[in-house]
């Protein structure tokens, strides 16, 4: 009882916070000067690292973590969700049309050679590549040239100008007030990455060269990294008070009994009760519970004649008990909430809990529904359309544990509702490669969910959101595509008025939460465990891990 009280006073403290601050927390504390333990090395648990340590090549949470603490980018945002200099300054042109970074000329690669601004063409420069198949294409394809390089015609962008060693322009077609996340990628050394097949610049990608605060050191695949600190880190601006670190594999639901046997110092465990009771009772280690800038979600394929009718994937949502879902996955109805929009609660573009359609658990509507659907019960408790049985196909992921709770509550009531389940368990990475390779048409699944960490900005242009990209996805790889809602994407990227953008992504909820192409089943709380031997390390929405540690500097005793 104790435990719940505290887990209600935290949530209405986390609540609080976001409602004023736009994010969780207070600042973390500075490490004391003179004695600080400089040769502490942090041990951190996690799962789900594929190898891609390459900022530009990685296209997951974990890969990149290893990727901010080796790399630096010209920009980096703050716990409040502002973008800051590192790497370098900035000014913007009076049409906001033309970005001019100043390059610190302190800024150095981890063997001490200068980082430049030819550094930074090649970077972006990689990006723009014939061959390039990364998750970045957003972060060019708007630069002034980038369609002819693109196609091979010229040699350089005519929109990426270098003025000196340290100065850089990326000229734009248009204006977009989500443009700077483009410049938090880490900068690649032109001289270690050059290349001339592209087969060789994929060849460096589990062999990480970069200028951050740490040196890749070892990879062991679902076994550990190793990470030690670079002696030659340029920013004397950011302290580095860890001798390194260690990044083991550790499955989210034994991360506290790993922080508990001391195996690890740090890691994000399953938001539940059980969780946050034991890590509370345990002398030796504290925790931080906040609303995540994060969903869960569940994708339906719309080209699939079981799933082309909005209907039927509203009467799917009818027919899952989301709540009782919550219970069974966190053990309290206040850990998790029912998600209905592609935005976080704690981001600004969120419209509210009781804006849009909650899809409260309603049986009686599910029936209605299919039925309206021309999807018809059958004496063999299944239904049919025009001699086809509504039969699901779904991919979930063994990592985490929620994706089971979730088939394993939907086979029951889906199947009184009629629809008969192939659920298919592999692990996260196979299951983007499933979902994100293939192109729209041609993708080998009906449904499948995943857990996402948004990026700082709302917008949803040029990325798997986006259905203009059809070779990737089309609106999440759910193949879903409305003229309004395409409109309304553009137009969130390139309207500068914060009032009028935030009327747009208002309706861009509004209309995906109708027509359900994806389906945010949830968004939560985060729960971080920690050693009490950690310090000064303090996460929230907008810092996870890597941030904190390059931010805060923390340390251990």
């Amino acid at each position: 009882m104790k435990a719940k009280k505290m887990l209600q006073k935290a949530l209405a403290l986390t609540v609080m916070c976001v409602m004023l601050f736009g994010a969780a927390g207070t600042a973390a504390a500075s490490a004391p000067a003179g004695d600080i333990n400089r040769d502490g090395v942090m041990v951190f648990g996690g799962q789900g690292w594929q190898g891609l340590f390459n900022p530009i090549m990685a296209n997951n949470i974990y890969d990149q973590m290893v990727n901010l603490l080796v790399f630096d980018g010209l920009v980096i945002n703050n716990a409040a969700a502002e973008y800051i200099p590192l790497l370098a300054t900035w000014e913007m042109s009076n049409d906001d049309l033309t970005y001019t970074f100043s390059i610190d000329p302190r800024a150095c690669f981890s063997d001490g050679r200068p980082l430049t601004a030819h550094d930074v063409s090649f970077t972006y420069h990689t990006i723009a590549h014939p061959h390039y198949d990364g998750p970045r294409t957003s972060a060019v394809q708007d630069i002034v040239g980038f369609e002819a390089y693109k196609a091979g015609q010229v040699e350089r962008i005519t929109g990426i100008r270098i003025i000196d060693d340290h100065t850089i322009a990326f000229d734009y077609h248009t204006a977009s007030p989500a443009r700077m996340v483009d410049f938090t990628y880490g900068i690649l050394c032109r001289e270690y990455y050059a290349f001339t097949k592209w087969d060789d610049f994929l060849a460096l990608i589990d062999k990480p060269f970069g200028n951050g605060q740490f040196v890749f050191v070892e990879y062991v695949f679902q076994q550990w990294i190793e990470l030690e600190r670079n002696d030659n880190y340029w920013n004397t601006d950011f302290d580095v008070n860890l001798a390194g670190i260690i990044m083991r594999d550790v499955p989210q639901a034994n991360i506290v009994p790993a922080l508990v046997s001391g195996q690890i110092h740090v890691g994000e465990a399953q938001s539940n009760l059980d969780n946050l009771e034991w890590l509370q009772a345990d002398p030796n280690l504290y925790e931080q519970l906040f609303v995540g800038n994060s969903l869960r979600q569940i994708t339906f394929n719309t080209l699939r004649p079981q799933l082309e009718d909005y209907r039927v994937r509203q009467a799917l949502a009818y027919a899952f008990d989301t709540e009782a879902y919550i219970v069974a996955d966190s053990g309290s109805p206040d850990l998790i909430a029912v998600g209905n929009s592609p935005f976080s609660p704690v981001s600004w573009a969120f419209p509210g809990v009781d804006a849009l359609n909650n899809y409260e658990f309603d049986m009686d509507k599910a029936h209605e529904l299919m039925d309206e659907a021309g999807w018809l019960m059958a004496a063999d408790g299944f239904r049919y359309k025009d001699g086809e049985k509504m039969k699901l196909h779904w991919l979930i992921y063994h990592e985490a544990q929620w994706p089971s709770i979730v088939t394993g509550m939907a086979a029951h009531t889906w199947g009184e509702l009629g629809v008969e389940l192939d659920i298919e368990m592999m692990d996260f990475a196979t299951v983007q490669s499933r979902t994100n390779a293939l192109p729209v048409g041609e993708k080998q699944f009906d449904i499948f969910q995943m857990g996402w960490s948004m990026s700082v900005d709302p917008d949803l242009s040029g990325g798997l959101w986006d259905a203009r990209n059809d070779s990737a996805g089309s609106f999440f790889n759910s193949a879903f595509y409305h003229d309004r809602l395409m409109e309304l994407i553009e137009l969130g990227a390139e309207t500068m008025d914060q009032a009028e953008r935030t009327a747009i992504y208002h309706e861009i909820a509004a209309i995906t939460n109708y027509y359900l192409p994806v389906w945010v089943l949830s968004n939560g709380t985060i729960l971080w465990g920690y050693s009490n031997s950690v310090n000064g390390m303090e996460i929230s929405p907008f810092v996870g891990f890597a941030l904190a540690v390059k931010l805060q500097g923390p340390w251990m005793d």
